[in-house]
């Protein structure tokens, strides 16, 4: 039981972590975009 409870753990850490770098990733997608306008 204790094994199982670790594994759930470990998913939803990594269930965390994806979501954190995908929002990372859509925000500095935003400041390229602004970068990019700004110096055009």
């Amino acid at each position: 039981m204790e094994e199982k409870e670790e594994e759930g753990s470990d998913d939803d850490f990594g269930h965390q972590v994806v979501m954190v770098t995908t929002i990372i990733a859509l925000c500095f997608l935003k400041m390229l975009r602004l970068m990019k306008s700004r110096m055009i």
